[in-house]
């Protein structure tokens, strides 16, 4: 769990295992199949991206409990990926 800049609560999972003391994750945002619960965090080839639903660029994600500090720039570091 983390939050977006307005400080919404947003979702996710770790997109592999990553050993104690990994210093950098990616993490896949929660999804929906349904139109009207879609997540706001589009990026990738848009030439406006829809960042209301990214984590905010500096926080902490909260895994199992425990805080995480963080930072990343949504502009560039939000990539489009799906599996078929």
């Amino acid at each position: 769990m983390g939050r977006n800049a307005d400080g919404g609560e947003v979702s996710g999972k770790a997109f592999a295992d990553y050993p104690s003391g990994t210093q950098t994750i990616n993490v896949l945002y929660e999804t929906s199949d349904v139109q009207d619960n879609y997540m706001e965090c589009q990026v990738g080839g848009l030439t406006v991206p829809n960042l209301k639903g990214c984590f905010e660029k500096d926080g902490t994600l909260s895994i199992d409990g425990q805080e995480y500090p963080y930072t990343y720039t949504p502009e560039s570091d939000n990539k489009n990926d799906r599996t078929m």
